[in-house]
């Protein structure tokens, strides 16, 4: 179809017989002619795509050949995927299996669930720490050295060890009806011992000869009794230090009485310090004798 000869364009229908075979084409080309007389010869190159669809108006052999072709493909793409869904389905069924089991363990009380109750018949080992939140009952074994807290310990004969408390919850409300051992004990709440609790420290003050202080505490009380001789005392003169847990909350003024009855003014600080304020006489030798009560904030001594 020459549709602008002039010009060199024209359209071409290449006939069927070229490419009734796909691949490269070995040998084409395209003549012009005038009439009888060749006036060139254009040789010319092409692939042969294969083709997938082919579509005829009357029954053609190539087309069912064809469509055979693509439905046997698919068939066999189909069994593939089927045989491969068949293996996943026998895999969830194994694995359906074993968590049957496994379920079936679990509700034997094979293994110990969380919000249940838990029976353990034989020994259990546990290197951590056991935490009960809601106690200890019954015959416990073990050791509580770092219990933080003991309710009951009516049946204790060792706290160390505590083998034989029937219940450890808290200390707040320690009580103890038989003779206990107790090593380092932490009360973080009040400790209540009945009738009272009193702690006795005994000294002999460093920088004077024979004087004995004697700091007793009963709860939160502190009874001090000095008595002996004391020598070289002058007016703020520093005698001893009162160990913590004995010493007042505020300055605390108390007067001894000499050998000679006479008046010597003591006062013991919030810091311990024992020291003389005022004193009456001048002789260098004192005897002394004292007695004071206070409270006091420290912790408990040991």
């Amino acid at each position: 179809d020459r549709t602008g000869i002039t010009s060199g364009h024209f359209s071409l229908l290449i006939p069927k017989e070229f490419y009734q075979a796909s691949g490269d084409v070995q040998d084409a080309y395209i003549q012009i002619s005038d009439g009888n007389q060749i006036i060139s010869t254009i040789p010319v190159a092409f692939t042969v795509l294969e083709n997938t669809m082919v579509v005829t108006q009357t029954q053609s052999q190539v087309y069912i050949d064809t469509v055979n072709k693509l439905v046997e493909e698919s068939q066999a793409r189909i069994q593939t995927l089927s045989n491969n869904l068949t293996t996943i389905e026998n895999e969830q069924k194994h694995l359906q299996a074993i968590l049957d089991n496994i379920n079936q363990e679990i509700d034997s009380d094979a293994f110990a669930k969380n919000n249940s109750d838990n029976h353990f018949t034989k020994s259990n080992t546990f290197d951590n720490q056991i935490i009960a939140t809601g106690g200890l009952k019954g015959n416990v074994t073990g050791n509580a050295d770092t219990a933080a807290k003991a309710t009951d310990a009516d049946h204790a004969t060792n706290a160390d060890n505590a083998t034989q408390a029937t219940k450890a919850t808290t200390a707040d409300y320690l009580t103890a009806g038989n003779g206990q051992t107790v090593g380092d004990l932490t009360v973080n709440g009040q400790l209540k011992v009945n009738p009272h609790q009193t702690v006795v420290y005994n000294s002999t003050t460093d920088n004077v000869s024979a004087v004995t202080m004697e700091c007793r505490r009963t709860n939160n009380t502190v009874t001090m009794v000095l008595s002996g001789n004391a020598s070289h005392l002058t007016q703020n003169n520093w005698i001893g230090t009162i160990p913590v847990g004995y010493r007042p909350q505020y300055d605390v003024r108390f007067p001894a009485v000499s050998a000679w009855s006479k008046i010597i003014m003591l006062k013991v600080q919030p810091n311990g310090q024992l020291m003389t304020t005022t004193i009456a006489e001048d002789s260098n030798t004192h005897g002394i004798e004292a007695y004071v009560e206070y409270e006091t904030a420290d912790d408990m001594p040991n």
